[in-house]
């Protein structure tokens, strides 16, 4: 349900909008302008007026979606849901998010804390205005609503570490039951700077594009905060009033995952008398068991069902076995100094500054680059990184009784990989490792404990850094090129032996030579991208997705029969689905929202994802993007900054919004759109403005 069309009208004629909330000691206006896109520009004397700005924004263009994300972090989202999102409420709930993020407010420094009061007040403002006009189901929310969806965030980007653990060993528990669509979606993203000596303008210039979910939590929001000590534009989550990467002006920064190991299983030896106990390395220790109710959605309404909780101090139990019970165990999950982490960050006046916010290592991992203004740049693999006895592998299930294997405290930053990179005026990450990001010594595997250090360079990174490499004197148009490219490495290892072994058959076959020919030819014809109106893209992967072609080309070819044969049954698919063997990529990949459908540039596959690695579910043969570039936005420092950005569908979900889909057609291309800063140009571009009385 959106917000109805008249009410949309009379929100584009909007000037002063009177708001009753909490009295924080800063009560004035604020000014929201939105620009071309819908993007809000936030401006206000007071910080107080900023936050609660930015919580109106977001609520007037993403209600339900941000109202869903403080209900994820509940625990609570099976009550609109139903079963189908159960797993991951009892998942949140044993983790006990709602009591920490409670705790967690209350210990926040006071500034923080009147950013999310702010922030909620401003949301509810919004709430009460239209409470008419909005789902029953959406409540009021409160300033440790934000508190847990900082939280929950933490647990869904650390999770996979422990889940790793427990599937190796072959255990299943209770999130493997089944999960929300896009919370076990990939996790990845690319980020690129390149300084002055490698740059056209000769400034520095930075890449940011995180690779997530299009829809659920990880769906991002641009904001413009400009307030008295702050001035910052990015993307932040739906619920959440900081911006996470983006730039100041000064500073531009980003993030992509990174992969030290930070999460283990710790295997519990029940005592046989008492299963509400387990052998510690001084002796028996308790587990608290607490029975807690969990609303979940039916036909005839909301019904409750117990859950038995397990909790011990390594972390809640997930799973149990004969006699073991599996405890997880994740850095500082009740931490909520990454709050204080993001809002520090975005007031840095250059990457020197900027070291002192992330070495409080505040945000649990993230890869994070940045460039400023001078053209020094700073890249460190972050990360709250336990300290551990490595007689065994972090991978391997730790044994609760035994005190070595128990966590020894927290790398400190400084002990972290990180750089000031090299010569080359490159640096770069796609989820790659930390050696890929430049040729610094320093960043050798060598120098860190093996649970520090993960992921060797991927196709991405190969790609990538080819491009950079070959241009020594980057343009802005040439970045866009590079952060957006789609061609397919795989199709670099794969088409020569196809080829060959067609080659090798010659008069000798006896089949369809015509056809044998066609498929050939095809393969040699395509570009090797996947761009909208790329031909041969869909014929290459109809072959890929074969079940027996990985298993040919990794054991080698020796009867080249058996390669045509997989070539002509992809080759029939395609020509029935697709009408011919070089249909346009397009006709294949497709973005789609609303009543909206597009053709879709990008290639997202398991084994070699471009740059622009776009995937998602097959719907009556086609491929409808469900990941990928889920924001992105790239920096100049030449003159005065000045950034593009985009979005896959538009700043509203309402959609009856002019913005509810209006950057997808430039996103399906690989294009951007103005991302405008400076309060003249966001002056020029303005398609509305309002102002907030608070």
């Amino acid at each position: 349900m959106g917000i109805p069309r008249f009410l949309l009208a009379s929100l584009f004629v909007l000037t002063s909008v009177s708001c009753s909330t909490p009295d924080r000691g800063q009560n004035g206006n604020v000014r929201i302008v939105r620009d071309n896109y819908g993007v809000p520009h936030i401006y206000s004397d007071t910080e107080s007026g900023l936050f609660f700005g930015a919580g109106y924004a977001q609520a007037e263009d993403q209600l339900e979606n941000l109202a869903k994300n403080y209900l994820r972090a509940a625990g609570r989202l099976a009550e609109i849901e139903g079963e189908l999102s159960l797993p991951q409420d009892i998942l949140v709930r044993a983790f006990g998010i709602p009591e920490q993020a409670r705790a967690g407010f209350a210990e926040l420094d006071p500034d923080v804390r009147i950013h999310f009061e702010s922030f909620a007040a401003g949301i509810n403002a919004f709430i009460n205005e239209h409470r008419a006009d909005i789902p029953v189901w959406v409540k009021e929310v409160s300033p440790e609503d934000g508190v847990a969806l900082a939280l929950y965030s933490n647990l869904m980007f650390t999770l996979p570490h422990c889940e790793r653990d427990l599937r190796t060993a072959g255990i299943e528990y209770i999130r493997l039951a089944g999960m929300e669509a896009g919370a076990r979606a990939p996790m990845a993203s690319n980020q690129f700077a390149v300084g002055p000596n490698r740059s056209e303008t000769g400034a520095a210039m930075l890449s940011m594009d995180p690779h997530l979910a299009l829809h659920g939590w990880t769906r991002f929001y641009e904001v413009h905060l400009s307030g008295p000590d702050l001035n910052v534009m990015g993307a932040t989550f739906l619920g959440l009033p900081y911006v996470g990467m983006g730039h100041n002006g000064r500073v531009a920064w980003s993030m992509t995952v990174n992969s030290p190991d930070l999460g283990d299983v710790f295997a519990l030896e029940l005592n046989p008398g008492n299963p509400l106990q387990y052998r510690g390395p001084e002796g028996w220790e308790d587990i608290s068991s607490t029975i807690e109710s969990l609303g979940v959605a039916t036909p005839g309404g909301i019904v409750n069902r117990k859950n038995q909780f397990l909790k011990t101090r390594f972390g809640p139990v997930v799973a149990q076995g004969e006699g073991v019970a599996y405890a997880f165990s994740i850095p500082r999950i009740e931490s909520s100094r990454d709050l204080r982490q993001l809002y520090d960050m975005a007031k840095a006046r250059n990457v020197d500054s900027l070291r002192a916010p992330i070495a409080e290592q505040g945000l649990p991992l993230f890869n994070i680059l940045s460039i400023d203004t001078a053209g020094d740049s700073y890249f460190i693999s972050s990360g709250r990184v336990p300290v551990r006895d490595t007689r065994i592998s972090s991978k391997t299930i730790r044994p609760a009784s035994e005190q070595w294997a128990e966590w020894m405290g927290y790398h400190a930053s400084s002990e972290l990989p990180q750089s000031s990179g090299d010569q080359s005026g490159i640096m770069l990450n796609t989820n790659s490792g930390p050696a890929s990001v430049c040729a610094d010594p320093q960043l050798s595997s060598d120098n860190f404990p093996p649970y520090m250090i993960g992921d060797a360079p991927n196709s991405r990174s190969r790609r990538l850094r080819e491009l950079l490499e070959a241009n020594s004197s980057i343009s802005w148009e040439e970045m866009r090129q590079y952060a957006a490219d789609t061609r397919v490495e795989l199709a670099d290892r794969v088409i020569p032996p196809l080829l060959e072994a067609i080659g090798l058959l010659g008069d000798n076959f006896a089949g369809d030579q015509n056809l044998l020919s066609q498929c050939s030819q095809t393969l040699r014809d395509w570009d090797r991208h996947t761009d909208i109106d790329s031909r041969g893209a869909i014929y290459f992967v109809q072959i890929g997705q074969h079940p027996r072609i990985q298993v040919l080309l990794s054991e080698g070819i020796s009867d080249p029969n058996d390669v045509f044969q997989i070539m002509v049954e992809a080759a029939k698919e395609t020509i029935d689905e697709f009408g011919s063997l070089d249909a346009p990529w397009g006709d294949y990949s497709r973005l789609q929202i609303g009543e909206l459908d597009l053709p879709c540039a990008g290639y997202g596959g398991n084994l070699s994802p471009a740059l622009r690695p776009t995937r998602g579910t097959l719907r009556g043969g086609r491929r409808i993007a469900e990941y990928g570039t889920s924001y992105a936005m790239l920096v100049d420092f030449s003159g005065r900054a000045r950034a593009m950005s985009i979005l896959p569908f538009g700043q509203s979900a309402n959609q009856d919004s002019p913005h509810f889909a209006d950057q997808a057609p430039l996103y399906s291309q690989g294009q951007y759109k103005p991302a405008w800063f400076h309060r003249d140009e966001v002056e020029a571009n303005k398609s509305r403005e309002y102002s907030l009385s608070f």
